[in-house]
């Protein structure tokens, strides 16, 4: 079993008839509990007062109702509106380590109203299914729903719920057999058919898969269409957060995605599955800024600038690509640039006649790559190559000893300059890729 609980309170013969306009989604709820294997716990209430009528212990009244599921023999009593007021209840909370709890029942202005207070006030996390809860005053609902949230609640529907769930699967189904190119995935394997190449948007922020009943929305009331509404509403996040708590939030749920696995994996694991997907996320993307007297803002470039002008001055060889005239990559390895401006350009000698000049005069589309093989630590830069010919360009890298390369000298027809600039970039250290944007 889960540290998490659905507590139904309240649904008694006696309580107010409007439960039957709810029923139903209780209990799909309680069905979804069970299937997520959180424990189900039923309140009943007993009205010990002298001169009181209803929830009398012993009557029909205090019975739950008929048509509800009881899927469990977690039943426990209460005399008053508080829930945790049960000694039951406590115990069976402590024994069983439960600190998250979604909540459903009667009455919206009573005992629901008290439980949750007292269960946020505890420091327990509660969850308030809206279409689960009612009241003998229907009117006095949109008006508690408010009351939960301000005393720290969550309120959803439970359909949100129940679908948030099945999100965090997708999301790990996208994450095992997905290609992900900055935020858009395209389907290999996993189910997915190759041959539909078809594109799905994602979330932003948490990276779980978009669709129009998600949506969030802008500060306008229009739907955003970078974030989910569990994200994002009313044109701000709702939880002001790192990268690394996003992560730490959807890891929690690896009991739920173990149980769609053959092989279950570790929380670890799915942290680390996330580690890579995460970064190329829009909310988590940083800017770096080229400009030498910019500091590096984000704690996770800190390091990057100087890291890539070190490789480019110390490592013998970089690893440049192009691409072909079928559209394929190709790769070549070369001596490193002879001269950089910063990170944002570099340059390289070559061959006039050579077959990367003619991939790059037909198509610009480049990317360079810095392996410190002893460091465990790889940089990658994409962006676009020139082929220049110019004596100035020609001359400003030229070094003695070039012409065993080059026999004509700094005339020589078969030498030219190739002019890297970069745009963008993903450097990996630490069992950690970390993206950003050159400006």
């Amino acid at each position: 079993m889960s540290n998490k609980a659905l507590v139904v309170i309240d649904i008694q013969n006696d309580i107010t008839k409007h439960y039957r306009d709810i029923i139903d989604n209780i209990n799909a709820a309680i069905e979804w509990a069970v299937a997520e294997g959180m424990h189900v716990v039923y309140i009943k209430h007993n009205n010990v007062t002298a001169g009181t009528r209803t929830f009398k212990p012993g009557t029909k009244g205090e019975e739950l109702v008929p048509e509800m599921k009881v899927m469990s023999d977690n039943i426990f009593v209460k005399t008053k509106s508080n829930a945790l007021t049960s000694e039951a209840f406590s115990a069976f909370i402590a024994a069983n380590g439960i600190n998250e709890f979604y909540v459903a029942g009667a009455d919206a202005t009573g005992c629901v109203k008290s439980t949750c207070f007292n269960m946020t006030k505890a420091g327990y996390t509660v969850h308030v299914l809206s279409d689960c809860v009612t009241s003998y005053d229907l009117k006095k609902v949109p008006e508690m729903l408010v009351y939960y949230e301000s005393k720290g609640c969550e309120v959803k529907k439970f359909s949100e719920y129940k679908n948030y769930m099945k999100r965090i699967l997708l999301l790990f189904a996208l994450l095992c057999g997905m290609t992900t190119v900055w935020g858009q995935t395209e389907s290999k394997n996993m189910n997915y058919k190759q041959e539909n190449n078809m594109k799905q948007k994602f979330c932003q922020s948490c990276g779980m898969p978009l669709t129009d009943d998600v949506l969030g929305t802008n500060a306008d009331g229009t739907k955003n269409e970078d974030y989910c509404m569990y994200c994002y509403k009313d044109g701000k996040f709702l939880q002001e957060c790192t990268m690394e708590e996003m992560i730490e939030h959807c890891a929690q749920f690896v009991n739920e995605v173990n149980k769609g696995l053959p092989q279950p994996i570790t929380k670890e694991e799915y942290i680390g599955q996330m580690k890579m997907y995460f970064p190329h996320l829009k909310r988590w993307r940083k800017e770096l800024t080229i400009a030498d007297a910019a500091p590096v803002e984000s704690p996770a470039l800190a390091g990057v600038k100087d890291l890539i002008a070190k490789m480019a001055d110390t490592l013998p060889i970089t690893y440049i690509s192009s691409v072909d005239e079928e559209g394929f990559p190709c790769t070549k390895a070369m001596l490193s640039p002879r001269v950089h401006e910063g990170i944002k350009v570099f340059y390289f000698t070559t061959n006039t006649f050579s077959l990367r000049v003619a991939h790059y005069k037909a198509n610009p589309k480049a990317s360079i790559y810095f392996c410190d093989a002893e460091g465990f630590k790889g940089m990658m830069l994409k962006g676009t190559m020139e082929v220049l010919t110019d004596a100035k360009s020609k001359e400003m890298i030229w070094r003695d000893g070039d012409e065993q390369y080059y026999p004509g000298g700094v005339t020589d027809p078969n030498y030219c300059v190739l002019k890297f600039t970069a745009t963008d970039g993903r450097f990996y250290s630490d069992f950690y890729p970390r993206s950003f944007v050159i400006e």
